[in-house]
């Protein structure tokens, strides 16, 4: 279980739906969001946070051939909802602001099927697997 800022524990933490990333020789990255989801709750309120996205994003990017990488020009076309139920009666939450992209780089391995992307300025690993 992982602790949240209120210092109980969270339950479940569930990943839903399904997300491709296409990258074309040209530069542009497509990414496909079907019902893609995250939800968690958190047993000592009741409380249960979902968030969705549906749609599709693009952005232009570039490979170079020092294991680095940039992207700019993202275009948001998903939509994304978020809601929120505490002792089974839902919580109004603000309208979700329009996503906006910050131009950004970081480094990347190409491993057999799996490309390895890390984000500057972000702790975290994406692991990204060829599609057949």
């Amino acid at each position: 279980m992982e602790s949240f800022a209120g210092g109980g524990d969270l339950g479940n933490l569930t990943v839903s739906g399904t997300t491709e990333i296409n990258i074309a020789p040209d530069g542009l990255w497509t990414l496909k969001y079907e019902k893609w989801g995250i939800s968690v709750d958190i047993p000592e309120t009741g409380t249960l946070i979902s968030v969705e996205i549906d749609g599709a994003d693009t952005v232009r990017g570039v490979f170079n051939d020092d294991g680095t990488y940039s992207f700019s020009e993202s275009s948001i076309g998903s939509r994304m909802t978020q809601r929120a139920v505490v002792n089974g009666n839902e919580v109004p939450l603000p309208a979700t602001p329009n996503r906006t992209v910050q131009d950004g780089s970081g480094t990347f391995s190409c491993e057999g099927n799996v490309l390895q992307l890390s984000v500057e300025g972000l702790d975290a690993l994406f692991l990204l697997n060829r599609a057949p």
